[in-house]
């Protein structure tokens, strides 16, 4: 409940309005920093996860975010890693990231216990405020 102040939720409802799937994400600096995903073991992953995907970008488009980043928990189901990469997201290689901001962010988020993935959400970078 702290968390919510400070970066935005989404939750995907299945049958009754039960919770079935919660991502945690913020936009700073032209970056969007996704860190927080829970999803029922019971329920179908690739259309929750695309669902979700594509609210977060949307909402990150908006305010204008450039690249996107995934950290998930090293030990999460293979599938559900897919299921982000079906969505465009590439596994994250610091050293192949050209743009130092987006190195530097990634940098402060992954950790030995994450995976990382990242997608490019804009085709042309944003050099002066809009």
């Amino acid at each position: 409940m702290l968390a919510f102040g400070q970066k935005s939720f989404l939750l995907a409802l299945g049958d009754n309005d039960a919770v079935i799937a919660v991502i945690g994400w913020t936009v700073e600096n032209l970056i969007t920093r996704i860190d927080e995903f829970y999803l029922d073991p019971n329920v179908p992953r690739d259309p929750v996860i695309s669902a979700l995907v594509i609210a977060v970008e949307e909402a990150s488009r908006e305010l204008q975010s450039e690249v996107s980043f995934i950290f998930l928990p090293k030990n999460v189901a293979q599938d559900v890693v897919q299921a982000f990469v079906v969505n465009g997201y590439q596994p994250l290689n610091l050293s192949q990231i050209k743009f130092p901001a987006w190195r530097e962010a990634a940098h402060e988020m992954v950790t030995p216990d994450t995976v990382g993935l990242m997608k490019q959400l804009r085709a042309d970078r944003i050099m002066k405020p809009i």
